[in-house]
């Protein structure tokens, strides 16, 4: 969207070959930015460790980015955005609203084990967001969050889902997948597949799901 935009706007200056490199050097300070994030937290993480982890130097990351709060939104937003793709392809999709739900968890879960670091970010650190950011950020949000909700709205007029309010189911479900990466570790016994199982599992039986 508008982080896409200005991108691309930057890019269209640049041959393909720099094109490539440039889409490399920004993934890596991407990627030493949310590990860091992850790990040390927004404020116990400075410029200079980015840079270190990154392998590059601060003026580097300073041509990417403007300041450090533009680099976490856009740290936040990229897999925000990726995933807001992914499941809108599977609200658009000739899916029961079962399927519909039993895909977006799967997705969701999927997902974020594959992203450790980047997917939890915008839980924990939404708050050291400036303001302007905060609001696209939410908004991205609650975008998501509608597509959870209209899937068991759509549930409940077909007869599959019987529960009180699909606001608060949708908030249910979110609130456990996003769970999820507070203890989730890649060498557990469970894989990701086996943990979305159990949870479709659990959410179809708290709607009722015969």
């Amino acid at each position: 969207m508008v982080i896409q935009k200005k991108a691309a706007t930057r890019r269209a200056a640049l041959s393909e070959r720099q094109v490539r490199r440039w889409e490399r050097q920004q993934k890596k300070i991407l990627s030493a930015a949310g590990r860091l994030f992850w790990k040390k937290g927004y404020n116990g993480t400075s410029i200079d460790d980015i840079a270190k982890m990154a392998d590059v130097n601060k003026a580097t990351i300073y041509y990417y980015f403007k300041d450090k709060p533009s680099l976490l939104n856009t740290v936040m937003v990229t897999p925000m955005e990726e995933l807001l793709n992914l499941a809108a392809q599977i609200e658009h999709s000739q899916l029961t609203p079962t399927e519909r739900l039993t895909s977006l968890i799967t997705l969701h879960i999927k997902w974020q084990v594959t992203q450790t670091g980047d997917a939890g970010i915008g839980h924990v650190e939404r708050k050291n967001l400036p303001l302007k950011y905060r609001r696209n950020y939410i908004n991205m949000r609650d975008k998501y969050e509608a597509i959870y909700r209209k899937t068991v709205k759509d549930g409940m007029k077909s007869g599959e889902f019987s529960f009180c309010d699909a606001k608060i189911a949708s908030l249910f479900t979110l609130g456990l997948v996003n769970s999820i990466m507070q203890w989730y570790k890649p060498k557990d016994r469970f894989s990701a597949d086996e943990i979305a199982t159990e949870v479709v599992n659990y959410v179809l039986g708290a709607l009722n799901v015969s």
